[in-house]
C-alpha cells in the first residue's frame, strides 16, 4: 500500500469514526430521520445528588406523548411538560424546569418576555417559539438539581 492510500484510508476511518460519535443516533441518519438534526449534547452537570433518579432517556412531553423529534420543528406547538419516570405510563411525575433560548452561543432575554427562565410545570412550546429563530437551541432545565438527567438542549429547525 503507498503512502497516499494509507493515508486515504487513515483519513476515511477518522471520518466515519467523527461522524458516528458527533450523531446522537447513527441508526436515525441512515433511516432519514431528523432526530439527529434536532438532539443536542445535553451539557450534564452530573451530581450524586440525582444519580439514581429514574430518567428515561426521553422525558420530555408534548401533549402528554412522548416528544417525536422527526415531527419537532419551529411550527410545533402543544403543553410541553418534562416527566420523572416512564414517560408513556401513568407511573410518571411532572417535575418543574425552566426553559431559555440560545443562539450562537449566547442565551437570548428579549425584553419583555415574562417567559424564559420561569418556573414551569407546563408550557405551550409555541409560546417560546414566538421568539426563537432557526438554528436556536431551546434549552430545557429542570429546577431541582437531581433531576439533571432531564435537561435536553434542541437545536430548532424549520
Amino acid at each position: 500500500m503507498n503512502k497516499f492510500m494509507k493515508v486515504g484510508a487513515l483519513l476515511l476511518v477518522f471520518l466515519s469514526v467523527s461522524l458516528a460519535s458527533n450523531a446522537q443516533d447513527w441508526d436515525s441518519i441512515i433511516k432519514g430521520d431528523k432526530a439527529w438534526l434536532i438532539k443536542r449534547d445535553n451539557e450534564m452537570e452530573r451530581n450524586e445528588l440525582g444519580k439514581d433518579e429514574p430518567f428515561y432517556t426521553n422525558p420530555i412531553l408534548i401533549n402528554e406523548k412522548p416528544l417525536d423529534y422527526n415531527d419537532f420543528n419551529l411550527r410545533s406547538h402543544g403543553k410541553l411538560t418534562v416527566v420523572r419516570g416512564n414517560p408513556e405510563s401513568g407511573d410518571r411525575t411532572e417535575i418543574p424546569f425552566t426553559v431559555s433560548l440560545r443562539r450562537n452561543g449566547v442565551i437570548v432575554y428579549p425584553s419583555s418576555v415574562p417567559l424564559f427562565d420561569k418556573q414551569f410545570y407546563v408550557v405551550e412550546i409555541s409560546e417560546i417559539f414566538k421568539y426563537a429563530r432557526v438554528n436556536d437551541e431551546l434549552i430545557i432545565r429542570p429546577v431541582k438539581k437531581e433531576h439533571y438527567k432531564a435537561k435536553k438542549i434542541l437545536n430548532l429547525i424549520p
